[in-house]
């Protein structure tokens, strides 16, 4: 018996070290701002596409991050296709589409152009997503949900 609690005990000491030793790392914690070339501090949304890009959608601007330097779509220059450049909402799909929620509607990425075509799709009553994008997200049956600020939500599949 005595022998059974010394184990016990000699494995809580052991386990309890590498609990501290986990928590005892150093983290690097590298900050990002419009210093280093983000188009707007205020960040929004982000997502990871299947290339690794990081995207952030921030108040005047969705910017593009491949580890290194940003990419910046923004309302300086709109021969990128997006109208408005005040992103609320980025998800990606299981297609590998980015889909980018703005202020007045959501765009889709094309990926080969390096542009962004607003997503026209409408319901059988024909209303389109026209005004501001406030969440979106790809459920499990590959379906994306796109809530609003006024016009409640949509389901596109």
């Amino acid at each position: 018996m005595k022998r059974l609690v010394l184990s016990l005990l000699f494995l809580i000491l052991l386990t309890a070290g590498r609990v501290e030793f986990s928590f005892g790392r150093d983290y690097a914690l590298v900050n990002y701002t419009v210093d280093n070339g983000l188009s707007h501090n205020l960040v929004r949304c982000m997502a990871q596409d299947r290339r690794g890009f990081m995207w952030f959608g921030t108040a005047d601007g969705l910017n593009r991050f491949d580890g290194i330097s940003f990419r910046v779509y923004d309302s300086e220059d709109l021969r990128h296709g997006l109208r408005s450049t005040s992103v609320s909402a980025l998800c990606t799909d299981r297609k590998g589409r980015l889909w980018v929620g703005t202020e007045q509607g959501v765009y889709l990425y094309d990926e080969e152009r390096d542009r962004f075509e607003p997503f026209r799709a409408c319901t059988e009553y024909g209303v389109v997503v026209t005004g501001p994008v406030t969440g979106m997200i790809e459920n499990g049956d590959g379906r994306i949900w796109i809530g609003t600020a006024a016009q409640g939500f949509f389901i596109y599949h």
